[in-house]
């Protein structure tokens, strides 16, 4: 009797555990930073989550989903999830090159249908064996030039080297939390919140990850300056 009834749960046990689907948010910052990730989705597509600022669009391709699944089985959830996220994104990437686009612009997580927004993580769920996660963007054309002559100009203007000052620093983490980066509050201080904000723009916009403010990163938050 007791053998029988220990076959009873070592059975129901197995069917739980096997039923699991365990749903969970990721950092994106922290996905794209693994080389191996990184260089499977490439820099020749600009990606931009929920909320995050762009240039211009020039012109709008198509809302497009992509959906993967993988085994998630002898692997920790956190990193199922970061190879199935970078597949997705990868899709995403080969859809905009089909497209004629060079951007992918409002991605959210869309898994079992339930849509949600984040500027720095996506959703996914894992069961015993597999894994999955589902993004949604908008392939579009955004105006790089806008950009490349923005950079030209202030260049000009900037006669060398550039000068970072609290004001400067001010504006960039301001920008950076209206853009669903958390900076921290406003105040003009480099501390960690603002160098963590500042390598999650730069990874997300396919920039130098460098946690600097240089150049390139202030064009791309649109943020003048003529020192």
């Amino acid at each position: 009797m007791k053998i029988f009834l220990l076959v009873i749960l070592l059975s129901t046990t197995s069917i739980v555990s096997f039923a699991r689907n365990d749903i969970a948010d990721y950092s994106v910052i922290e996905a794209m930073s693994i080389n191996k990730i990184s260089s499977a989705i490439g820099n020749d597509v600009s990606f931009f989550f929920a909320g995050q600022v762009h240039s211009k669009v020039d012109k709008v391709l198509g809302e497009f989903q992509s959906n993967k699944k993988t085994n998630s089985f002898g692997k920790s959830d956190k990193e199922a999830c970061q190879w199935v996220f970078a597949s997705a994104m990868k899709s995403l990437r080969e859809r905009a090159i089909k497209e004629g686009g060079n951007s992918v612009i409002n991605i959210r997580s869309n898994y079992k249908g339930n849509m949600t927004s984040s500027s720095t993580t996506f959703k996914c769920g894992v069961g015993a064996i597999i894994a999955g996660v589902t993004l949604v963007g908008d392939v579009v054309k955004l105006n790089k030039m806008q950009t490349k002559t923005q950079s030209q100009n202030q260049q000009v203007k900037s006669e060398g080297k550039l000068i970072i000052n609290r004001d400067l620093v001010k504006k960039t983490q301001t920008k950076l939390n209206e853009s669903g980066f958390k900076a921290g509050v406003a105040d003009g201080l480099m501390g960690n919140k603002t160098l963590q904000a500042i390598k999650e723009f730069q990874s997300l916009n396919s920039l130098s990850i460098t946690g600097k403010i240089d150049r390139e990163t202030l064009d791309a938050l649109s943020i003048g300056y003529g020192n």
